[in-house]
């Protein structure tokens, strides 16, 4: 059957959009590994291309930034074509950036592959968020948008694992052909899966300006921007900090990394349940929580123990804070869910690009652990930032119709 935009009952059978949901929500999970994957073998690739580790903290932070800009840009660009064709365009697109980053000679060719791959990211998320609202009844909109979302917390919680484990079997490069088969299988499923799915109609970069305007996303942009800066200028040197600075064996390295997954997967489900019961409290303490398990990593000693435990409590927080912050979103500007979302998915990814640059800075005039510390200190002023976006005016469109919508997509 032939969708169409969503009216009161479902554009397509039931279990026909459950599958298309569950094809987008795989793309977004590979979409996040895809983009994560040097984090976990930097030493590696730095070993391979001749270049020094901060140098490789760049093929995190490329495809951030060229999403940053191709996210604002395809929201407004492509208003009017099928969401179908557009998502299989960006899954060829991922699968293409991944084989040339394996078959890349120099570190000029992986960083332009890398580059393309932010282009897609960056169009897949300018899209994301009003997807399951053209798939699904309105009755489960809330439900489908948290599985698509599912992909964020999930692949970044668990790619960096999964990366390195596989970087001690098999070189980088392989690495990158399991992505690629992982991206054809991908696009497969959703070649199968997906209807048409026509887009909202017109759109413009001219109405963004005036919602990034507004105080309660204005908070929600800083809050975002000092969180994920500090994230990244420390995840992204977590395997060198570790195996170099404090010189885990390289077996219990695998080990630790599986276990930051295992925590960030509990911590999505958990910073849910806060977030959608208290976003605003969620927007302190999930940060606060983070600055200090990113500080609590320069006590740590070489005893297996507390690494284990300081791990485990930074993927929990970790993964709690990219639910935080859509609930956050949807709070800020519950009028304009697209617009927001491309506006949350741009900062988000420019934040990315930012974090890993800095810390990439960092860490060659410091050292890993200077970039701990910095990490730690950008992550607590978003957690200030969140106290006084406590206060920030609720948006005069939330009126008694849209307030029952906000609480079910922070559900």
């Amino acid at each position: 059957m032939t969708a169409h935009p969503r009216s009161d009952g479902w554009p397509i059978p039931q279990r026909r959009a459950w599958t298309a949901i569950a094809a987008i929500s795989f793309g977004s999970l590979a979409l996040v590994i895809s983009e994560l994957l040097p984090v976990g073998m930097l030493s590696d690739i730095a070993g391979g291309l001749r270049v020094s580790e901060g140098t490789v903290g760049l093929t995190v932070s490329m495809p951030a930034l060229v999403a940053a800009v191709s996210a604002l840009v395809l929201n407004a660009t492509t208003g009017r074509l099928d969401r179908r064709h557009l998502l299989l365009t960006f899954g060829v697109l991922f699968l293409a950036a991944n084989a040339l980053s394996a078959l890349a000679p120099n570190f000029a060719v992986l960083l332009i592959a890398r580059g393309l791959l932010g282009v897609a990211i960056g169009g897949f998320w300018s899209q994301a968020g009003g997807l399951a609202t053209r798939i699904t009844h309105q009755r489960v909109v809330g439900r489908a948008t948290a599985y698509i979302f599912s992909g964020i917390s999930v692949g970044s919680v668990i790619g960096v694992p999964a990366t390195q484990f596989l970087a001690t079997v098999v070189d980088w490069r392989a690495v990158f052909w399991f992505a690629t088969a992982f991206a054809a299988i991908v696009v497969a499923a959703q070649v199968v899966a997906l209807p048409a799915i026509p887009g909202p109609g017109k759109a413009s970069l001219a109405a963004l300006p005036r919602l990034v305007s507004r105080g309660p996303v204005i908070m929600l942009v800083l809050g975002t921007v000092f969180a994920m800066v500090g994230q990244y200028a420390a995840y992204t040197f977590i395997e060198p900090y570790y195996s170099g600075t404090l010189r885990t064996p390289q077996a219990l390295m695998s080990t630790i990394l599986v276990l930051y997954g295992l925590g960030g997967i509990v911590g999505n489900f958990v910073g849910g349940a806060l977030a959608s019961r208290a976003t605003r409290l969620a927007t302190i303490v999930v940060p606060a929580a983070l600055a200090v398990v990113l500080a609590a990593t320069q006590l740590l000693t070489a005893a297996p123990v507390g690494p284990v435990v300081v791990t485990v409590l930074w993927g929990l927080v970790a993964g709690a804070a990219p639910v935080t912050l859509q609930n956050w979103a949807f709070r800020a500007a519950p009028d304009a869910p697209d617009g927001v979302s491309a506006i949350l998915a741009s900062f988000l990814q420019a934040a990315i690009a930012v974090g890993a640059a800095v810390g990439g800075a960092i860490v060659n005039a410091g050292g890993v652990s200077a970039a701990m510390w910095s990490g730690a200190a950008l992550v607590l002023v978003a957690a200030v930032i969140g106290a006084f976006a406590r206060f920030a005016p609720t948006p005069a469109t939330v009126t008694a119709d849209v307030a029952p919508k906000v609480d079910e997509l922070a559900r």
